[in-house]
């Protein structure tokens, strides 16, 4: 009995460990699917408090960057789709933070 229980557990566990790989699969193609359409539309709005301070652009960045990287890494999406965005986005950002860096002196 106890055996079968061990198996059930594995088993469940094993679920599980698919399911979260799954959702993570998901959300991340979710996540940049919404990244090229709002890329796209130019419909990201630049806070004054984003452009400054311990919560700035850059930071935002950094971590995007960081996530696109992981995407190539883990074969999720392929290097020319991820370059893509990269590049859509360091070009959005590089026309509109001399904007939100303005507004905030």
């Amino acid at each position: 009995v106890s055996s079968r229980s061990d198996l059930e557990g594995k088993s469940k566990l094993n679920e599980s460990a698919r399911l979260v790989d799954e959702l993570l699969r998901v959300s991340s193609q979710w996540f940049l699917k919404y990244l090229e359409g709002s890329l796209k539309k130019g419909s990201f709005l630049v806070k004054k408090e984003e452009a400054n301070g311990k919560d700035s652009l850059l930071v935002h960045l950094k971590a995007v960057n960081r996530w696109l990287d992981d995407l190539i890494l883990s074969r999720t999406e392929t290097r020319e789709r991820v370059e893509d965005v990269r590049k859509k986005l360091q070009q959005f950002l590089l026309e509109h933070i001399e904007s939100a860096m303005g507004e905030t002196q």
